[in-house]
């Protein structure tokens, strides 16, 4: 036989037509490799995937034979894997159905009764009214201590004036029983310290307050004690005369003020002190210095005196001026006071010429270097 295994029997059957018109089959796009990749991705991302809690309520025992109804269970028939897919969808569902049952509150624990919407609204506005009556209770006490804090305050206070006046009478009766020691020096720092807001009027001691009277009977002891009997006042002699000019100026000047700047002594019997005086010229001070301002017997001067009144009411004026006193250092006394204050540069800064400064001056009871005229004459003659 003329065959081999490379020539099967039948071969003169084939012809190469047939075997060239068969396609030959392409190979798998799905190799064994490619599935065991994607066996190990698959397994992977099984891995990487959180672990999720187990169900803890067990499946219902499957139920083998009729239903309640007499029908055929469902169960029957289905495969495990149907049945376990039915089993999960009826768990799943089963709460559902229970929070939206009337009256339910799945959040309450078991055996207490469930808490309607009204009941919760009833307990949130009785918690607000509590809370109400808290806040209001809290600034009842709060107003309470404000007030009994500015009570004890002013009661403080009161106390403390008290204690002030009580020391300021101590003060004045100490310097009236305890004189200081008599010498030029004491006798001027004592002068500026008494007579520095002026002279409490000894005719008016009714009106004044228990403090002015104490300063009204120290102020009289001093000019008996330190004053010579005939001292020299300015151009005047004699206590009763300083006592008028001091009492002429506390009644024309309400806010008079004496400042002491400095003290010189010229000699051993004699001292002078530089002093700065401060006063407000008001209405009464028109009517005690300047009367002919206010005077009507002038038709022909009452627009100008009008000028000028306006020009002088509530204006505050500073006057520098020096006090000098001598002393006898036999009796123990000052023998003479002679004041000083330089009244014309003030006035004329108001004013703003000499005309109207000698106008105003013209019948004042003050002269230019604020001295007492109680006859006015004219400016030149009181100036000689």
């Amino acid at each position: 036989m003329s065959s081999s295994i490379f020539h099967p029997p039948n071969a003169h059957l084939l012809s190469d037509g047939i075997i060239g018109s068969v396609s030959a089959r392409t190979k798998s796009y799905r190799s064994a490799f490619d599935t065991r990749q994607r066996v190990g991705e698959r397994a992977m991302f099984t891995a990487s995937k959180p672990p999720q809690a187990p169900v803890t309520q067990p499946f219902p025992e499957p139920t083998v034979g009729t239903a309640p109804s007499g029908k055929l269970s469902p169960d029957i028939g289905l495969t495990p894997s149907t049945e376990r897919k039915r089993k999960i969808q009826q768990l799943s569902e089963q709460p559902k159905i229970q929070s939206f049952t009337a009256g339910s509150n799945p959040s309450s624990p078991q055996g207490e009764a469930p808490v309607t919407c009204i009941q919760r609204f009833k307990q949130s506005s009785t918690v607000e009214k509590i809370q109400r009556e808290l806040r209001r209770k809290k600034q009842a006490r709060y107003r309470k201590k404000q007030s009994d804090h500015m009570m004890n305050l002013e009661k403080e206070n009161e106390q403390l004036q008290q204690e002030v006046e009580r020391l300021k009478r101590r003060r004045f009766s100490t310097t009236m029983a305890f004189p200081p020691r008599e010498n030029l020096w004491s006798a001027a720092l004592e002068y500026f310290r008494l007579f520095r807001h002026g002279l409490q009027e000894p005719k008016m001691m009714s009106l004044l307050s228990e403090e002015d009277k104490i300063q009204s009977r120290v102020q009289m002891a001093f000019f008996q004690s330190t004053m010579a009997p005939d001292v020299v006042f300015n151009a005047d002699q004699g206590i009763d005369k300083m006592i008028q000019y001091w009492n002429f100026l506390s009644y024309a000047f309400k806010d008079m003020e004496i400042e002491l700047k400095c003290m010189m002594q010229e000699n051993e019997d004699s001292l002078v002190a530089t002093s700065v005086t401060s006063v407000t010229i008001s209405e009464q001070t028109l009517l005690a210095v300047f009367p002919h301002l206010s005077n009507e017997d002038t038709p022909e001067l009452d627009e100008t005196k009008v000028l000028l009144r306006q020009a002088l009411v509530n204006q505050r004026i500073t006057m520098l001026g020096s006090i000098r006193f001598e002393w006898d250092a036999i009796n123990g006394q000052v023998t003479s006071v002679s004041i000083k204050s330089d009244m014309l540069t003030p006035m004329l800064h108001l004013l703003g010429n000499l005309e109207d400064v000698s106008r105003v001056f013209a019948d004042a009871l003050l002269s230019l270097d604020f001295q007492w005229r109680p006859k006015a004459n004219n400016l030149s003659g009181n100036n000689q």
